[in-house]
């Protein structure tokens, strides 16, 4: 089975159950008006819960500063997001972070999954590893200005 809820805020809709199987594409499904629907299978949610068990390094410094509404907005981590999960997300500002270890470098399956997000409406960070352990005051300064980024749409 499948949950359908909001890509926004994240909250199920009404009869939010659909199966894996079932007809048409799962991201036309009707949602309520300000809502935009998308599927998220359990197989995806069951791999995000064993994500959020074993962070990388960077990852668990980076959730400590992020968790709290320590920047001002709320962040998840490890949440599946139609196909992906994102490492780090914050569904109010339609933000989607990234920590990138070596093997990111020039990655095709990484541009692919950028895509989708944008056109779904998000923005993508992208932070190396090195960076979240290195200079974690520069990152932190590069997610503060996205958070504040005014949205094009």
């Amino acid at each position: 089975m499948c949950s359908v809820v909001c890509v926004s805020c994240a909250s199920p809709f009404q009869g939010g159950q659909a199966s894996e199987a079932s007809q048409g594409d799962p991201l036309e499904r009707a949602a309520p008006r300000g809502h935009s629907a998308i599927v998220v299978s359990s197989r995806l949610r069951d791999f995000a819960r064993g994500n959020r068990k074993s962070p990388t390094l960077a990852e668990r410094i980076l959730w400590q500063e992020l968790r709290g509404r320590a920047l001002g907005v709320r962040f998840r981590r490890e949440d599946p997001i139609g196909p992906y999960i994102a490492d780090f997300s914050c569904r109010d500002r339609r933000l989607v972070i990234e920590v990138d270890g070596v093997s990111h470098e020039n990655s095709q399956s990484d541009d692919a999954r950028d895509a989708w997000f944008r056109l779904h409406g998000w923005r993508v960070l992208r932070v190396l590893d090195e960076d979240v352990l290195d200079n974690l005051d520069t990152t932190l300064d590069a997610i503060d200005r996205a958070i504040h980024e005014p949205r094009a749409w």
